[in-house]
């Protein structure tokens, strides 16, 4: 017997989105439940996307790409892009009726939710939240930093802005709030403080990094809770091993799909 429907709305073209989003399908639908996935990236959409090889259903739906994400930071919507997106998913949720939603790092749906009256479950970092427990640094893009650092280096600049750091990040995510904001406003429903109040679920939000290695705050509200480690790793391929040479330690490198691929040439040099 099939419960009711769960729809997973990962950031389809982040595969750390895509791959936690999975492990929590696999096991909900051992469960019963209905599990579909939504988005168009190459994670969720494709034939021989991992969400597709993995059996689940998939309802098409535009999504962010992985340019605004990794160029923008936060600050990946314009007014017309989150109105865009919106749209699209309130007609979903209309069509599919979940008796909730998951997201990770999809921050529209949180908007499309609240209109439709649909509760939200986030999987998220610990770091984008307010429970993380480590110090803030300055962002690197910020153009304080970028200032203070070409003045001084990069280690003494980024030492004298530490404490400069929470403030600075505040600023940053009030900023990033008020589209969504504004959106919200029109249907007469109450604002996030912040971005990352968004990006918390109106269930509840599960923080999904091993504990041993992202450290937390002491007190977590009961609403925030502590699910990692969710790191999904991909069936390997038969065979893909065959030809790496058996007289040297391999090292696998990876940075995830949305990492720059200027990245690995200075790597492989500094561990070669």
């Amino acid at each position: 017997m099939i419960h009711q429907t769960i729809v997973f709305a990962p950031h389809s073209w982040g595969l750390t989105h895509v791959g936690r989003s999975l492990m929590v399908a696999q096991e909900l639908q051992r469960r019963g439940f209905r599990c579909v996935f939504v988005g168009d990236g190459p994670y969720v959409l494709p034939e021989e996307s991992p969400v597709r090889a993995a059996g689940f259903e998939v309802h098409p739906l535009i999504d962010l790409t992985k340019a605004p994400v990794t160029a923008q930071g936060f600050d990946v919507h314009t007014a017309t892009s989150l109105r865009r997106l919106v749209s699209a998913e309130r007609e979903m949720i209309q069509h599919l009726k979940p008796a909730v939603i998951v997201s990770d790092f999809r921050p529209s749906i949180h908007v499309s939710a609240a209109i439709e009256n649909v509760g939200v479950v986030a999987l998220t970092s610990t770091r984008w939240t307010h429970y993380w427990g480590n110090r803030l640094m300055p962002p690197h893009e910020h153009a304080l930093t970028i200032q203070v650092t070409k003045l001084v280096g990069r280690t003494l600049g980024r030492a004298m802005l530490r404490p400069l750091a929470p403030g600075i990040w505040e600023r940053i995510f009030q900023g990033n709030v008020r589209l969504y904001n504004d959106l919200l406003a029109e249907h007469g429903l109450p604002p996030h403080d912040d971005f990352l109040r968004l990006l918390e679920g109106s269930v509840a939000t599960y923080l999904t990094d091993a504990p041993d290695g992202c450290k937390t705050k002491t007190h977590l509200p009961p609403q925030i809770r502590v699910a990692g480690p969710l790191y999904w790793t991909a069936p390997p391929s038969p065979g893909w091993d065959d030809e790496l040479p058996r007289d040297k330690p391999w090292l696998y490198l990876s940075a995830g799909s949305t990492a720059s691929a200027d990245l690995f040439p200075s790597l492989f040099q500094e561990l070669g």
